[in-house]
């Protein structure tokens, strides 16, 4: 496998073929009902994630001008893995946009998750957050999140157990192609951790309460799934966002949105991987 608006921020997420036309937006059962078919990814036995390093004292990030190829949407996707090497206590960007103010996927301060998604007014259409916390003594930590907005479904999953605190939920669409998007900071480096299969999928609802979705992305022994070029495996079809593969290469989009820049001293390969 390969590796505007007004308002807040909101997270990197990539278009499948599971409730994402280009067009009008589907009927949400039938993102369901598609999401729980026979197209489950294959099993992860035999794949090793490559992990990829950022540090912020090389000032290591990724930035893209907009979100191109995207739509305005109340789904999403959002798959990766972590192990985080230093900043306890501290907030570290993870998937992050402007609008007016700044939000995005991050760990905050107080070493939970959060992910906060708002339309192009800036106003919090989802707004969830975990209620463990994570740390550099936490290991590998594979982070799975979806939601549709118009069901008023917001899931979190951390290493496979639903983590997640009672979330705002706001029927209407989330403003993803926005003016700039940062990976792993906003225009410096702020995550200080390991990074492997980072995976976004805008338009995409899974019903992640059903195992067979989450197994998509991490199979039944805790350990990353072969997310196949371009990370088309659990749809079927490219995501919008798909970091992965040989570290030389990593930080090359196979996704459908155009490319990021890499900032920075270079993305190294970590000497351990989820895989391990």
């Amino acid at each position: 496998m390969r590796a505007g608006c007004a308002g807040v921020i909101l997270m990197l997420c990539a278009c499948g073929r599971l409730g994402f036309d280009h067009g009008a937006e589907p009927d949400a059962r039938a993102v369901i009902e598609t999401s729980i078919d026979a197209t489950a990814a294959e099993d992860g036995e035999g794949y090793r994630a490559t992990a990829v390093t950022f540090e912020p004292t090389g000032n290591d990030h990724l930035w893209a001008g907009s979100l191109l190829n995207t739509t305005s949407s109340g789904r999403g996707t959002f798959s990766a893995w972590f192990r985080f090497n230093a900043g306890d206590n501290q907030q570290q960007l993870i998937a992050v946009t402007q609008i007016v103010g700044f939000g995005g996927v991050m760990r905050q301060a107080n070493n939970r998750f959060r992910f906060i998604m708002p339309n192009c007014l800036g106003v919090p259409v989802v707004d969830m957050a975990s209620q463990g916390s994570y740390t550099t003594a936490s290991g590998w930590v594979h982070v799975l999140a979806s939601w549709d907005s118009g069901m008023g479904r917001a899931d979190l999953y951390i290493n496979d157990v639903a983590d997640r605190a009672n979330p705002i939920i706001v029927a209407g669409p989330i403003c993803y192609d926005t003016i700039r998007w940062g990976i792993a900071g906003w225009v410096s480096g702020q995550l200080d951790a390991h990074v492997a299969d980072f995976y976004s999928a805008l338009g995409t609802y899974f019903d992640l309460s059903v195992e067979a979705n989450r197994r998509r992305f991490r199979d039944a022994a805790g350990k990353p799934v072969d997310l196949g070029p371009a990370c088309a495996g659990p749809t079927g079809a490219p995501s919008t966002v798909c970091f992965a593969g040989d570290a030389a290469t990593w930080s090359m989009n196979e996704g459908v949105a155009q490319g990021f820049n890499l900032e920075g001293d270079g993305l190294a390969a970590a000497l351990t991987s989820p895989s391990d």
